[in-house]
């Protein structure tokens, strides 16, 4: 209840004394998400799953606003005024929602959408709106030799009197979008966790921000704000973050497509038909798949569709529709090739090899995935895209040849153990000269279909998997160690050893003859000079 009376006190601060009556109203459930859109333009109030009908509701200072409910049909009650024609429901009962059309800026606030099913409130979701003057064109975020980026938001008003700008990015898993900082508050991020990994420079107009910040979240928008008004916003993306996500099997494999969502409103639609979670075995519309073939899995916060044992049936886009989300994938499925093990001592090196089938070298591609820790697919390197950038912890250490066919690591590390893939897969060229039958049919483009031949220029020839252990140096060369150590001691010892005796034998030479030339000075001195006659042993 605490966190939730702090929110609604800085929303308060936010929208000024107009809001406070609606957001009273509002914070007892759940902060809304933000939401923007420009003037002019139309927001889908989001979506309701398998249920019976949908509400929406706005708030406003004198109470709720009913905007629309698909229960009432034709006697549902009509709109505020002020969206008198502008407002309609969606008509798939199996996908309910409410757009809202021609937006003004008078329609920012807070929305609420409600599920029912079987006469209960079964989900119930807030969106803060922001209608803004204007839409900046969406940039695609560069990244640097280092991972990190540059962000910049762009707007003519950025540098006037009154003017802040408000960052948002929606971090992983949840993919919501989350105030990270607020030049009207500090310059410093509002969140922990990006507290010493970003620069901001430019009055809060320009973040750099590191690698780490880039591997949780792929979007980022800014708001330029003057007192309460939106006057911009601007969308950033990574620019491979809006590409599907490709998920590469070999048959039989079970297959886990991971969806955020209410497993009671969760919607998929496959290859092999849709499904939904009302049941607890699911079926699909055209009836073609066995009850233990696709089932449903809840784990780690994550409500799953999970493939059994994949097979070449289920080639193809998978759609998740949630209420706050829809996550996409696609799957390739890979013929079976038997898995490689490889050992190697930590600080050494090794080769990972990829068999590529006897074609024309512009029939294939050829792609290196590292397994992550979370189950995710790394992707290291593809061959006919050369600007990918390979992961940090393994910048500097990997060598690929040209066509793809070896990947070479280098200074292996304890945390490189894991599992390695290549896939190999076919081209245009692969495919006239593997499925044509003679050059009449390969000449007629006529009845060639372009989406045919999307689908059958990324068929995947081959998946090869090696599994990786970096071991501790073992025993038989830690002994070489210590005896190459010990023998350079030895070494060492005894240079020392004869270079000190040495040292000795010269210190005793000096004083020997230091000495005789005393002994000769005394002889000298002590003989008489007219004494000339020599002693005889008889004297």
């Amino acid at each position: 209840m605490a966190r939730e009376t702090q929110y609604c006190m800085a929303s308060i601060r936010e929208t000024g004394f107009l809001f406070f009556l609606l957001l009273n109203t509002v914070c007892t459930s759940e902060e809304p998400e933000p939401v923007f859109r420009p003037e002019g333009g139309m927001i889908e109030m989001g979506y309701c799953f398998g249920v019976d009908y949908i509400v929406i509701y706005r708030s406003a200072p004198d109470g709720d606003q009913i905007l629309g409910n698909s229960s009432a049909g034709l006697t549902s009650p009509s709109p505020p005024a002020d969206l008198l024609g502008r407002v309609s429901i969606t008509a798939d009962l199996q996908l309910l929602g409410l757009q809202i059309n021609q937006l003004k800026y008078s329609d920012s606030g807070i929305y609420r959408r409600e599920c029912w099913q079987n006469a209960t409130l079964v989900k119930q979701h807030y969106q803060r709106l922001s209608v803004c003057s204007v839409e900046v064109e969406a940039e695609e975020i560069a990244v640097m030799q280092d991972g990190g980026a540059e962000l910049l938001c762009n707007s003519s008003s950025i540098g006037l009197d009154g003017v802040t700008i408000r960052w948002y990015h929606e971090p992983f898993p949840s993919y919501k979008a989350t105030l990270f900082l607020d030049s009207s508050v500090s310059l410093e991020p509002l969140v922990e966790d990006l507290q010493g990994v970003m620069e901001v420079g430019d009055g809060g107009a320009l973040l750099r921000v590191t690698s780490q910040v880039l591997k949780e979240s792929h979007h980022f928008s800014c708001l330029v704000m003057k007192d309460d008004n939106c006057l911009s916003f601007q969308a950033m993306d990574l620019s491979e973050s809006d590409d599907i996500p490709v998920i590469f099997a070999s048959q039989e494999d079970r297959v886990v497509l991971a969806c955020q969502s209410d497993k009671t409103n969760q919607r998929w639609e496959t290859p092999v038909g849709n499904f939904n979670t009302t049941t607890k075995t699911p079926t699909s519309v055209n009836g073609n798949v066995k009850s233990d073939e696709i089932t449903f899995e809840d784990k780690s916060g994550m409500y799953s569709l999970v493939i059994a044992m994949v097979s070449e049936n289920h080639t193809g886009f998978y759609s998740c529709y949630s209420p706050s989300l829809i996550v996409e994938y696609s799957v390739v499925v890979c013929p079976r090739v038997k898995s490689k093990s490889k050992s190697v001592s930590e600080g050494g090196e090794v080769l990972l090899e990829c068999e590529i089938p006897h074609y024309e070298e512009k029939s294939h591609s050829v792609q290196w995935h590292r397994r992550g820790s979370s189950g995710e697919d790394i992707l290291i390197h593809n061959s006919k895209v050369k600007s990918i950038l390979i992961p940090e912890e393994l910048r500097g250490r990997v060598i690929v040849s040209e066509q793809g066919s070896f990947l070479n690591i280098t200074g292996l590390t304890m945390n490189d153990t894991g599992e390695y893939f290549c896939v190999v897969l076919g081209g245009l060229e692969y495919l006239e000269n593997d499925e044509y039958d003679n050059e009449e049919d390969k000449n007629d483009e006529e009845d060639y279909d372009d989406e045919d031949s999307w689908s059958q220029m990324d068929k995947c020839l081959s998946k090869q998997e090696t599994i990786l252990t970096v071991d501790e140096p073992s025993a038989t060369s830690n002994t070489t160690y210590a005896l190459g150590a010990a023998v350079a001691a030895l070494l060492v010892i005894g240079g020392i050893a004869a270079a000190i005796a040495y040292m000795r034998k010269r210190a005793k030479a000096s004083q020997k003859q230091q000495g005789t030339l005393n002994m000769d000075k005394d002889t000298e001195m002590n003989s008489d000079p007219s004494c000339t006659d020599r002693l005889t042993p008889g004297d």
